[in-house]
């Protein structure tokens, strides 16, 4: 089964996506427990791809996609963009691969959080000695924002090749669908 133009390689977590696209008329549409799956032709290849359940296509009609390809599972394809010419819908899958904390990651955030959480208690109790709610009420307000801040510190700082990669991606993908209006 042929691909679609090799368009741009990204590497996410060491997993590699290649984007392709392809333009081509709906010839078959299964469904199977939630989740469709989609042939595509046009006069020089085929496609089969599974969509999500709710994107609406019908046999028969003049679709763009674009799609993204495992290297490790190449049987794989996922679509990020669909247009259907016919109904001049669009359907989008904002479902990127975004990079995972590992157990390591998830240990240092906790770490750093009841550190920073007992630091910033020490501060706030003796402000509000009397008043034990309040008091209470202002730790778990602090404790909250020192998780998020935490929390986005160590993900950008960890992630930060990974980030950059989803965004080109994301880039690409927008660039990409954006040229099939050139096309015909």
């Amino acid at each position: 089964m042929a691909q679609g133009s090799n368009q741009t390689n990204f590497t996410i977590q060491k997993r590699s996506y290649t984007l392709y696209t392809m333009q081509g008329r709906v010839v078959d549409l299964e469904s199977d427990r939630g989740q469709r799956r989609l042939r595509i032709a046009n006069a020089k290849q085929e496609l089969e791809i599974d969509i999500p359940w709710q994107v609406e296509v019908e046999q028969g009609h003049f679709i763009d996609v674009v799609y993204a390809v495992d290297r490790d599972e190449p049987e794989e394809k996922k679509p990020y963009y669909i247009y259907d010419r016919n109904t001049h819908s669009v359907e989008l899958n904002d479902t990127l691969p975004k990079p995972n904390k590992h157990i390591l990651l998830a240990l240092l955030d906790f770490v750093l959080i009841i550190i920073v959480g007992l630091a910033g208690a020490r501060l706030i109790f003796p402000m509000v000695q009397d008043k034990v709610l309040w008091g209470l009420g202002a730790l778990l307000v602090l404790m909250i924002i020192i998780y998020i801040l935490v929390h986005l510190c160590t993900y950008r700082l960890f992630f930060k090749q990974d980030l950059a990669q989803l965004k080109a991606m994301n880039s690409s993908i927008k660039r990409l669908a954006a040229s099939f209006s050139g096309e015909s």
